[in-house]
């Protein structure tokens, strides 16, 4: 059974086009064990692109915010609302491994956060 220990983030960059400030994808490393060439991480509902390295490291990068909202069910606008309602400024979403052949999911106990602040 595959499991996560640890990750490391690169730093999440941001972009500016025309007044708009949008994210730009970045790449997570994910240290653990028994992960295989049929592993693939998941940041909340929606897959990411997932490279395998060895039994112990993987890498993926990081889907776009609206993507993330998109495929669990609302609009990041929606996101932002319903936060800043709380006084939070930010989504934690759970980062789950998948294994493609059979679709079993390994939840984990690790979490990507986005920040809801623009």
């Amino acid at each position: 059974m595959p499991q996560l220990h640890n990750l490391n983030i690169s730093s999440l960059n941001t972009e500016t086009n025309n007044g708009i400030k949008s994210e730009i994808p970045t790449n997570i490393e994910l240290n653990g064990s028994n992960f295989s060439p049929s592993i693939r991480v998941w940041i909340g509902a929606t897959p990411t692109e997932t490279i395998f390295c060895s039994s112990e490291r993987l890498n993926c990068s990081i889907p776009f915010l609206n993507l993330i909202c998109s495929d669990l069910g609302f609009n990041t606008e929606t996101a932002i609302l319903a936060n800043s309602n709380n006084g939070n400024e930010k989504l934690d979403v759970p980062i789950l491994l998948v294994r493609e052949e059979d679709s079993v999911v390994f939840p984990t106990s690790l979490s990507f956060t986005y920040s809801l602040t623009g």
